[in-house]
């Protein structure tokens, strides 16, 4: 589940994970790992193919479905989104 202090990080490194994995702190490397920083990628990818509707009927349901799961709340949903 992505939280908005592990997106914090992904934003400050501008989702470069290799500036991220040379130069993060040992405690941003506690916070966020290879997976979750891959995860935010990936939900930017899908949310900003659904914002411009080119996101298939049923990979769309699935997102939406799994959205409750994948971020931590609201906030963090509405982040995404902006930077989708």
């Amino acid at each position: 589940m992505i939280t908005g202090s592990q997106l914090d990080i992904y934003l400050k490194y501008s989702g470069d994970s290799d500036g991220w994995a040379r130069t993060a702190s040992s405690e941003e490397k506690k916070l966020i790992d290879d997976s979750q920083w891959a995860e935010i990628d990936f939900l930017r990818l899908e949310l900003g193919l659904l914002k411009r509707e080119q996101l298939a009927e049923g990979s769309r349901k699935k997102l939406l479905d799994s959205l409750g799961q994948r971020v931590a709340d609201d906030d963090v949903l509405r982040r995404l989104q902006a930077i989708a």
